[in-house]
């Protein structure tokens, strides 16, 4: 037995041993922990229990502070310790007992913490679930760290609110999480392998990693307090066929994903922006493959958009499920290479850029040309005026199918013809033109099928005039041509007729929407007549008077 004066301190014994032992106690050596509920650092890392009550020698949940060095808020072998950075140890949460229900804060000092990993245990306590939040000071993880949700339901969700720094790599394992106003930093590579989706709310979190490995799970964006903006310079790698989620917690926000986008082998990749309240989801930067043929998938809300606002490299399918997929914006942007097929009656595809890969406008879903405009709840995808780029070359390059629509709006028009009746104003003028109206330019064949409705609207506050010409359709000034599979341009192609017109006695000519992709503005049928009636007899009066 040793007898300990009033202090002493033990540089003899183990070198790591850090603490000064009060006095007026007696206690061997092998025993020092055990004795005075002190800590010493240890030759390899060990799992420590939070203990909010610091006593006793048994796991407690509940709220405190996280800090180096100071309390003994952890439990290890029955004895109570204080944390030690250097030790590398995993920090646990929820063995301990709690009143069920309730979340427990944990708060890590200023000077933060060194962890080796982070388990959250919390099972059913008192027929209810307990949770915890992690906020305040930089948690370090060390390379090879994971974070892991042991509960046994998705309704564990945990949250880490702070700062988390590696240099390594860290992996989130288990349940979901929810990542409120967590940002990493450090420039290392996260590893996602949750059961389910990792929610993250603040716009930064990523920006300080130079790689995610989407393995399992999938990530869920959301704006909030945090902004708007991931993952800028941020390489995410989707190995498994997953999602990149975005549901906002405001209504009408975009969400943007600044970061490359690589999907790994014959993956997919799944961009699901779901809100009721119009929720735009924003890839900004390339998407592309490695390994194999990757696959993108939209299958967003009703009211979603997805944006693809850079050139492409995927060379995979694009499937539209859901929502809205925009390719381009302003002009800039382009689909993969592969099959393009929008598959629903909530399913639209719209934009200014290019669609790469041969597609199919199925029954019920819609083509709708131009970017989208407004802000917030108004944004109204397809509302701006452009033209829709269709690369592919083959045969199948555009296919309308019957039962769905084609939304295409006016707004100016591609050119004016003083005679609009003498049948060539399409001779040097229109092929190609674009005006303020929307267009759609194929580079293959384009294939009008019975009952594919192509709607033409007027923008708002906009009236053609006489001699007024539209080029809606464009293939003359590339390889492609049209296949007007039994289309009726009376019935299939509906033409909005201002007030204005009427009270002019203006009409739509569409005799050669099928030859050039043109409409032009003429007198109606019945003022026509009365005209050329009227020019014959003024000719008749003409010759009688030279008689």
């Amino acid at each position: 037995m040793i007898g300990l004066g009033n202090s002493m301190s033990f540089p003899m014994m183990h070198a790591n041993f850090s603490r000064v032992i009060s006095a007026g106690r007696a206690c061997g050596a092998g025993l020092l922990i055990a004795c005075f509920g002190l800590t010493a650092t240890r030759a390899s890392a060990a799992v420590l229990l939070w203990d909010s009550d610091s006593v006793g020698g048994v796991a407690n949940d509940g709220t405190g502070t996280w800090e180096n060095g100071v309390g003994t808020d952890w439990v290890s072998g029955g004895s109570n310790v204080l944390w030690n950075n250097a030790n590398g140890d995993t920090a646990a949460f929820g063995d301990g007992v709690t009143t069920g229900g309730v979340t427990s804060t944990v708060t890590v000092a200023a000077g933060g913490v060194t962890v080796g990993g982070i388990n959250f245990n919390a099972q059913a306590n008192n027929g209810s679930l307990s949770l915890f939040r992690i906020q305040g000071g930089m948690v370090t993880l060390n390379d090879g760290a994971a974070i892991h949700n042991l509960a046994t339901t998705d309704s564990a969700l945990h949250s880490i609110d702070g700062a988390l720094f590696t240099t390594g790599t860290v992996t989130l394992k288990g349940r979901r999480f929810w990542m409120s106003n967590t940002s990493f930093g450090g420039g290392g590579t996260l590893n996602i392998e949750t059961t389910g989706q990792a929610l993250f709310r603040n716009g930064g979190a990523f920006d300080g990693l130079s790689v995610i490995n989407l393995n399992s799970g999938g990530i869920d964006i959301r704006g909030g307090s945090g902004g708007y903006n991931y993952a800028a310079g941020t390489t995410l790698n989707v190995n498994e066929s997953l999602s990149l989620n975005s549901n906002s917690l405001n209504a009408g926000v975009m969400v943007n994903w600044l970061g490359p986008v690589v999907v790994k082998g014959t993956k997919t990749l799944s961009l699901t922006p779901v809100n009721a309240a119009a929720t735009t989801l924003r890839m900004s930067e390339v998407i592309s493959e490695s390994g194999g043929v990757g696959n993108v998938t939209v299958n967003g809300s009703a009211a979603s958009t997805t944006i693809f606002a850079n050139a492409n490299t995927y060379t995979g399918r694009t499937r539209v499920l859901a929502g809205n997929l925009q390719v381009g914006a302003a002009g800039v942007g382009a689909t993969g290479s592969g099959l393009v097929t929008v598959e629903s009656a909530t399913a639209m595809l719209s934009g200014t850029g290019t669609v790469r890969g041969a597609t199919t406008i199925s029954s019920g879903a819609s083509l709708r040309p131009g970017d989208g405009t407004g802000s917030g709840v108004t944004f109204l995808a397809g509302g701006g005026v452009g033209k829709l780029t269709f690369s592919d070359v083959t045969a199948n390059s555009l296919i309308l199918a019957t039962g769905s629509t084609t939304f295409l709006t006016l707004a100016g028009a591609t050119g004016n013809e003083a005679n609009p009746l003498d049948g060539i104003q399409t001779v040097g003028l229109l092929t190609g033109g674009l005006g303020a109206h929307d267009q759609i330019s194929v580079a293959g064949s384009l294939t009008l099928n019975t009952g594919s409705t192509i709607q033409v609207s007027l923008g708002t506050g906009y009236s053609p005039v006489f001699g007024d010409v539209f080029n809606l359709l464009d293939w003359a000034t590339t390889s492609g041509a049209l296949l007007p599979n039994a289309f009726n341009v009376n019935t299939d192609l509906v033409l909005e007729t201002s007030a204005a017109m009427t009270l002019n006695g203006w009409s739509w000519d569409r005799s050669q929407f099928l030859s050039s992709g043109v409409v032009y503005v003429v007198p109606e049928p019945g003022r026509m007549l009365l005209l050329t009636v009227g020019l014959f007899g003024w000719l008749i009066r003409r010759d009688k008077k030279r008689v």
